[in-house]
């Protein structure tokens, strides 16, 4: 016995390239956006023509290098790769990396509490602002004590890293 035939569903719609109306059976063709394969060939290399590749040099080295085009127009720092990226946020931007090297320096490249030399993070005696009065080099180990004697005996500070 024959499988019964489903009735065939005849949408309109309007080509996503050129415009023109048209209509098409339903099934097998999704959503039917385009008239023909013409259509929808010429569509994808529009977006492939928009949304390509531009060339923009490194921020860091002025190399210059192939990134996608809506990538590039995120953002005004471009970098073509991590090293250059670290020298560039350790030397010019914040200026976090030099006073991060400048607490080492000081504190000895030791924690100031056990004199570990392992896992060393930087602290922030009051506050959050990034003087080098208010930072100390800790290893991760006294980072958590400090944090638990700060919030008597709880490990965060609602929710919040203190």
């Amino acid at each position: 016995m024959a499988w019964p035939k489903r009735p065939t569903t005849i949408i309109e719609f309007t080509c996503g390239s050129c415009g023109k109306l048209t209509s098409r059976p339903k099934h097998g063709l999704g959503k039917g956006r385009f008239c023909s394969r013409r259509c929808s060939a010429r569509y994808g290399s529009l977006v492939r023509e928009r949304t390509g590749r531009v060339e923009v040099p490194c921020s860091g080295c002025g190399y210059p290098f192939l990134k996608w085009r809506n990538d590039a127009s995120k953002s005004v720092l471009h970098f073509h790769n991590r090293v250059c990226r670290r020298t560039y946020y350790q030397t010019n931007a914040t200026g976090i990396g030099l006073l991060r090297d400048q607490v080492w320096d000081r504190d000895g490249g030791k924690c100031v509490d056990c004199g570990g030399v392992r896992y060393l993070e930087t602290h922030h005696v009051q506050g959050r602002t990034n003087r080098l009065d208010n930072l100390i080099l800790v290893c991760k180990k006294c980072h958590v004590a400090r944090h638990i004697i700060l919030n008597g005996g709880r490990r965060w500070n609602a929710g919040r890293p203190a």
